[in-house]
């Protein structure tokens, strides 16, 4: 990132991504996934499925199998359910059986029920599921077939990670716009530092007023969404700001994390990348 004279445009629209950053911060979302035990090889094949929705959204997924040695299980299960921002069940005729489930499933919809979790049933095997409370929910696969019943498993899947996906970038997104005040309200009147969990810096440091700024790169949570889309398959990311906010920054770094290698420039200043058209 290159440094302009002082801005004040750019400056606001920093101070509001950092702001973003500290008191609407994302955090991690919590998932909890409830499953049979006779599922136990259908759950693994999900968890496989949504690994790259965990590294790229920092989603914090916990299930019994986590469960240690000598610890309280149903202290355990409580505090994860009423952490949880999103809870799968995982639905068969051996988890409607299971009073376990049973149990957890009642809680997990009195959560639902208090605005404080959604809840997505995953329909696993032909199971008479619909004359359950769960019958009111909007379940997974989106086709209504059984992932067991689907063509092409992976297909099914994906159509289940990718849902699970939304619906993470629904509770991000409020949560980025839940703040009583615009970030820039929220400022104080004459700022000196910028503050976030790795380091404190100096508004100096990061946004001079001539030369070359000591801090080029200033991690904002916004870095997880960006890697999530550019790790998915067939997506595209437009990123606009001003000249010299870093977003040729954001991308580079997102791709090394990603571990994804060089990339190669098209640029409009560059007169061998420009397509010219007579009259």
């Amino acid at each position: 990132m290159v440094a302009k004279p002082y801005d004040k445009k750019s400056l606001q629209v920093g101070l509001m991504m950092q702001q973003q950053q500290q008191t609407g911060d994302w955090g991690p979302i919590n998932m909890v996934i409830s499953y049979a035990y006779e599922d136990q090889h259908l759950f693994k094949e999900l968890r496989t499925h949504l690994v790259s929705l965990e590294r790229a959204l920092d989603v914090r997924v916990w299930d019994v199998s986590q469960l240690t040695a000598g610890e309280d299980r149903q202290q355990s299960i409580t505090k994860h359910l009423n952490t949880a921002d999103i809870i799968l069940l995982l639905v068969s005729p051996d988890f409607l059986a299971s009073d376990f489930t049973f149990d957890l499933t009642k809680r997990a919809i009195e959560r639902y029920e208090n605005s404080a979790a959604r809840v997505i049933p995953i329909f696993l095997r032909p199971a008479a599921w619909l004359s359950t409370p769960l019958g009111n929910f909007q379940s997974l696969p989106s086709s209504g077939r059984p992932i067991i019943s689907s063509r092409d498993r992976d297909e099914a899947w994906f159509d289940v990670a990718e849902n699970i996906r939304r619906v993470c970038e629904e509770i991000l997104s409020s949560r980025l716009s839940s703040p009583s005040k615009s970030p820039v309200e929220n400022l104080p009147a004459s700022p000196t530092t910028v503050e976030s969990q790795r380091a404190v810096y100096k508004f100096t440091e990061v946004f001079v007023k001539s030369g070359f700024p000591y801090i080029t790169f200033v991690k904002h949570n916004s870095l997880k969404k960006l890697k999530y889309i550019i790790d998915t398959p067939g997506r595209g990311v437009i990123i606009e700001g001003p000249s010299g906010i870093g977003k040729t920054t954001a991308v580079e770094e997102a791709m090394k994390e990603l571990g994804l290698g060089r990339m190669k420039y098209l640029s409009a200043r560059k007169s061998a990348f420009l397509i010219h058209t007579r009259d």
